[in-house]
């Protein structure tokens, strides 16, 4: 994928539709495009915040000029970044440090498919 940046309103547009497609319809979620001072680590290209029980999520995404600050190589595409994020919410009842690595992997590899799959029409 190559490089894909949003807008604010873009990514409020990616947000909808991306909620809607994924079937998180019961959920109240709020992105943003952020700094990397909101990040809890210096390679996250995203974020997400949620509780279960009110189903409210909050996903923050990493403005451009501090993704390319932190000097990665890798294209920056923050409308598969939106979609990793929402899909962790599908994982949420899973939270659990022992299955962090194989849901992280799940979750990257099918939303850069989605995505993928989603421009290819």
């Amino acid at each position: 994928m190559g490089n894909l940046i949003l807008t604010e309103s873009n990514l409020q547009e990616k947000l909808k539709y991306w909620q809607e497609r994924l079937r998180l319809r019961d959920w109240d979620i709020t992105a943003k495009i952020v700094p990397l001072s909101k990040m809890d680590h210096r390679d996250e290209a995203g974020k997400c915040e949620w509780n279960l029980e009110s189903r409210f999520a909050l996903i923050y995404v990493l403005s451009l000029d501090d993704y390319q600050n932190v000097g990665s190589p890798m294209a920056y595409d923050m409308e598969q970044t939106l979609v990793h994020e929402l899909l962790h919410l599908h994982f949420a009842p899973m939270d659990d440090d022992k299955y962090y690595m194989p849901i992280e992997q799940a979750i990257e590899s099918i939303s850069k498919a989605l995505v993928e799959e989603s421009r290819s029409k």
